[in-house]
């Protein structure tokens, strides 16, 4: 079985999220509960973030080309 994590790297043909030096992925629980994952590329910034009452929040950026 394939290493979940080993997804998130470009590896091959599988193109993971984490790509080029610079790329940043971070997840945690805040104080007040809410879990936030943030991902951070050249191309894309993007969030996401669930609060304790089952709200969502999804947030992308592009640069435009």
């Amino acid at each position: 079985m394939k290493n979940p994590i080993s997804n998130l790297f470009n590896q091959g043909s599988n193109g993971g999220i984490l790509k080029k030096p610079g790329d940043k992925l971070t997840a945690e629980i805040t104080k007040s509960g809410k879990g936030v994952i943030k991902i951070k590329t050249n191309d894309i910034h993007q969030s996401a973030t669930l609060y304790p009452n089952g709200t969502q929040v999804i947030t992308t950026v592009k640069k435009a080309k």
